[in-house]
Order: structure tokens, then sequence, then C-alpha cells
């Protein structure tokens, strides 16, 4: 029983590795068809079984079983380097890059110290459109970074398991582009981390809260990274008292903030 177990098993392990090695450059397409090939290259062994030819039964299950498991592998490497997120981030504008995008997903580990301020893990399940407040399921790994004194605060709360919703600013891991630098960034994918993503905090003295809470709080969001643009940079900053959730609420142009206008030089 050894050996049959080992003509299926040795191929189809070794299939497996060499999809996931060709997934960098592959197409679904091209599972498909390694696919397609398996299952014909299995019923040709079916038939030389029927007609006593061990040999050939024999090289034909190899060759089904080194097949399939390259499809396998290759639609599981396409999975993890292509996921929803991925294709959405890649196809949208560069506009869409700049500004924050809001996800709503489960963490996947417990929220860890790091020198920016806190790191999570975030498997995103939902993204949230916030022209229309309509929710689009989605799927993909996102390695956080929130930053400020408020985040720390907050870290342990932030528990494996736990449903978490917040406005991230995304980008892609940065390839490495040196001679005999490994590049991490299939090595990330294959780790369930797809996009980076930064997550803002605000630092605000208790004598200020009462005030912000009434009227909010004016700030420039061009001098924060993936906020907002310089012609849309005069901002407030409003506290849902109910939720304590942040909302960005850039002014209209024909309402400008009550300080004196900045001069531009030219």
């Amino acid at each position: 029983m050894r050996l049959p177990a080992a003509l299926v098993a040795v191929p189809l392990f070794l299939g497996c590795a060499a999809g996931i090695v060709l997934g960098d450059n592959a197409t679904f397409d091209a599972s498909l068809r390694i696919g397609a090939a398996s299952l014909l290259t299995l019923i040709a062994a079916i038939g030389f079984f029927a007609d006593g030819s061990g040999i050939r039964c024999a090289v034909a299950i190899i060759a089904g079983c080194a097949l399939s498991g390259t499809s396998l592998g290759l639609s599981a490497a396409l999975a993890a380097y292509d996921p929803d997120l991925v294709s959405w981030f890649n196809s949208c504008d560069e506009a869409c890059h700049d500004r924050p995008v809001l996800l709503e997903g489960v963490l996947r580990e417990d929220g860890a110290l790091s020198p920016a301020g806190v790191s999570l893990l975030l498997d995103a399940r939902v993204r949230i459109d916030q022209t229309d407040g309509a929710r689009r399921r989605t799927a993909g790994g996102v390695r956080l970074s929130v930053a400020g004194v408020v985040a720390i605060d907050l870290l342990s709360g932030w528990r494996d398991g736990r449903t978490i919703r917040a406005p991230v600013l995304l980008r892609r891991p940065t390839p490495y582009g040196d001679p005999g630098v490994p590049d991490d960034v299939r090595g990330l994918a294959r780790r369930g981390v797809v996009l980076l993503g930064t997550v803002k905090s605000v630092d605000m003295p208790i004598s200020g809260l009462e005030g912000a809470l009434e009227d909010g709080v004016w700030f420039d969001g061009s001098s924060v990274e993936g906020f907002a643009r310089i012609q849309e940079s005069d901002m407030r900053l409003v506290l849902d008292p109910d939720t304590m959730k942040m909302v960005l609420a850039p002014l209209p142009e024909v309402d400008p903030p009550p300080e004196k206008p900045r001069r531009h030089d030219g």
C-alpha cells in the first residue's frame, strides 16, 4: 500500500510546490488549464487501467497528480497574492490612494507596541464607501500602524478576534530593488499581509474637549498625509459623543474658516 500511496502523494506535493513558485508570473486562466489537463490525464489513467497496461496507468497517475498539485498550488498562490482588496486597490485611481479607506474586519492577533505606536493585523472583511455608506465585501490582510499616544492607551482592548472599523490610508509593501536583497512582498502575502495601512489619531487636552464637542476642531488637512489636498486643506474634526467616531468634514469653498486666510506669494 505504501508504493501506490507514494505515486499520488509525492507528485501532488511536488506539484503544489511548483504551483506556488509559478504563482509570481501566472494567471488564474493558467491554473484552470492545468487543472483541465490533470483531469484528462487521470481519465487516461483509467483507460490504461481498463486495458491492463499497468506501467502506462502508473505514469498517467503520476502526471495527473503532479498537474493537479500544480493547479492547486497556483490557485492558492494567486488567491494569496491578489485577493479582492488588492484588486480593488490596484484598479482605483491615484486620488483614491491618497485618501483613507473605511475598513471593517477582524483582528488576527493581539495588538503590539511598535516604534510608530501600535501594530495591528486586520483581516479585512468589508470596505465601506464613505460617500453613500454602501458596504462592499472584500478580503485581504492589512498590517496597520496606529500612531499617537491615544493608540497606546487603547492597546489592551485590541485583542485577537475583535471586530474593528477604522479609516485606513493604504499602500503597497515596498519592493526591494537592490541586487541580492530578497524581496519580501510575496513572503508577506504568503503570511496573509497584502497591504500596509496607517491609522491617524489626535491628541487633545481635556480643557479643549468641551469646545471640540460643540464646534469641532479646525486643522490643516493637507499637513496630514492622505487626508486632503492643499485645495481642501481647511478641515474640521467633529466628535460624535454617542460613538466617539471621528468624522472628517471638508468645508465647502463658500464657507471659509473664521480665522484670517493665509496669503500666497505669486
